[in-house]
């Protein structure tokens, strides 16, 4: 048996400890360095709380109980350490029961992330039909804003990035396989099947299917297409577009050449909070004495100060400037792009319906509207005329 005194200083021991324990977060939260800006959640953080200095004593009452709201916010967002652990927690919950830590990324087959965010996962299960009334309009949109560019001898082009759920759909989970729906790109890609307006519109998804066995075309840790999809889909665009202008000679595969870059985390890992952690080897594409020297920003009188747009200039290509508009998947498509015509200008922040001022004073001779599946709504929503 241990003497009193000795229980004792193990007693003193484990109270020691305890109080360490408890210490450590709450000193390491106040010396710490704040952060204002998660990348992992993709939002402000909570920044410290302002005290509340109040005469009335109801007034004193109120403001203490929403400054001890705030602060444990504010503590919430700063614990000491808490990227560390939420990462590691992040990890057990995905490697010991398959499970996500987060509501916005399906852990899907063999490392396969996907997104389940921005009504993806809706789209994919098919639970948001378009109506055929809806679908009428859409095509009306599309002869309309057609109409309007064929008055200065242009097209326009609405292409469609398919969601990587419809491409990839055998490494989900097999209990969302079995609820897989119409999408809403497969709706009107077949409604506009047999419509004469369809030359004017262009799904890339069968495209992605039939060559996905060649080679990766997605990230699997990333909701994009990777640099190997994003010119295939070009060329499916650059012939699509020389049926209007023969001319155009599209960027030849000896001029692309592949790298290996290790180690990538994409942008579901980093919503997991496992960059660095969950990472893979991709293909990179590089262009060999590209003719563009990269964006720049495009001051003109014709645009507004509210307008945020760059451009490209190539002038060995072919002599044509077009207008291009899409979300985050023209990004990987930019460099082939810029080889192919004269002059593109890009809008990445200003969608169609802010640009028709512009359009009708720059007159393009095309242009091209780039959307993932998902956003096709927003797409084609508000006016139809240019």
């Amino acid at each position: 048996m241990c003497s009193p005194m000795l229980s004792s200083f193990f007693h003193k021991i484990l109270i020691g400890v305890f109080l360490f324990t408890l210490a450590v977060p709450c000193i390491g939260t106040i010396l710490s360095e704040k952060q204002k800006f998660s990348v992992t959640e993709k939002r402000e953080l909570a920044s410290f709380p302002a005290l509340p200095w109040y005469r009335s004593d109801i007034a004193l009452k109120k403001a203490l109980k929403e400054f001890t709201k705030s602060f444990e916010i504010y503590y919430n967002d700063h614990f000491f350490k808490r990227f560390p652990l939420v990462s590691l927690n992040s990890l057990l919950r995905i490697r010991l029961f398959g499970t996500s830590p987060n509501f916005m990324v399906i852990i899907g087959k063999d490392g396969w992330l996907f997104n389940a965010g921005d009504w993806e996962l809706h789209d994919f299960l098919g639970t948001d039909q378009v109506s055929s009334e809806r679908l009428d309009q859409w095509e009306q949109i599309l002869e309309q804003r057609q109409a309007r560019l064929a008055e200065w001898d242009g097209n326009y082009l609405l292409v469609v990035a398919p969601n990587k759920t419809s491409v990839y759909s055998e490494y989900l989970p097999s209990r969302l396989v079995e609820h897989r729906g119409v999408t809403k790109s497969m709706q009107i890609s077949s409604f506009l099947d047999t419509r004469a307006v369809n030359s004017h519109f262009l799904d890339l998804t069968t495209l992605m299917q039939r060559h996905k066995e060649s080679g990766s075309l997605y990230y699997k840790t990333d909701t994009h297409w990777n640099d190997r999809g994003a010119y295939l889909s070009y060329l499916e665009i650059i012939d699509r577009v020389k049926t209007w202008y023969p001319a155009i000679v599209p960027l030849s595969e000896e001029k692309v050449h592949a790298q290996t870059i290790k180690g990538v985390s994409g942008d579901l890992a980093l919503l997991l909070g496992l960059k660095g952690v969950l990472t893979e080897d991709l293909e990179g594409l590089t262009i060999t004495d590209a003719c563009s020297q990269g964006e720049k920003n495009y001051v003109n009188e014709q645009v507004s100060a509210d307008l945020q747009l760059t451009r490209t200039v190539c002038p060995s290509a072919t002599n044509m400037r077009i207008l291009v508009i899409g979300d985050s998947f023209l990004d990987y498509m930019k460099k082939y792009l810029s080889e192919s015509f004269a002059e593109v200008i890009y809008s990445r922040e200003v969608e169609l319906h802010d640009l028709k001022e512009f359009i009708s004073l720059y007159h393009p001779d095309m242009v091209l509207h780039l959307h993932v599946a998902r956003y096709i709504d927003r797409t084609l929503q508000g006016e139809s005329q240019l």
